[in-house]
């Protein structure tokens, strides 16, 4: 018999999966996807919202780890803060600019990337974060 239907979700009046739970299988989800290197990334969870920082290897990674967990059982929202290390075909002759995101994890400039981070990491002529172009808005940044 399937679990599935109309009333999927709807659980019991003021229950709320914990902090513990979300960032449990947030990780275990982002260790088994075969296409995300998540040994650079760090999981907080507060009331429910999850917050990704760290690296990735491409922008797809930093996407994809943004999806898989959006609709985790009891993820309110979902701000990802992950920084692109270029290591992986992301422009090319990035060595030394993989030094220079990874060192953005803790300080950061006022956008949270170097300006040729951001033309490496940001397509169709946006501007603004990487973050903000990549989820319309939802990965909010916390200063």
């Amino acid at each position: 018999e399937s679990w599935e239907g109309p009333h999927t979700g709807r659980g019991p009046q003021g229950y709320q999966r914990s902090n513990e739970r979300i960032k449990e299988e947030a990780c275990e989800i982002l260790t088994r996807h075969g296409h995300i290197d998540a040994s650079g990334v760090t999981v907080e969870v507060n009331n429910g919202e999850v917050t990704l920082t760290g690296t990735v290897n491409s922008r797809r990674e930093k996407r994809l780890a943004e999806e898989v967990l959006e609709n985790l059982s009891g993820v309110k929202d979902v701000h990802n803060q992950l920084r692109v290390s270029g290591r992986e075909g992301n422009g090319g002759g990035q060595g030394s600019q993989a030094g220079q995101t990874s060192g953005l994890q803790t300080g950061g400039t006022s956008s949270g990337m170097t300006g040729s981070a951001r033309a490496g990491a940001t397509s169709g002529g946006t501007t603004g974060s990487d973050t903000e172009s990549e989820t319309g808005g939802r990965g909010r940044r916390r200063s």
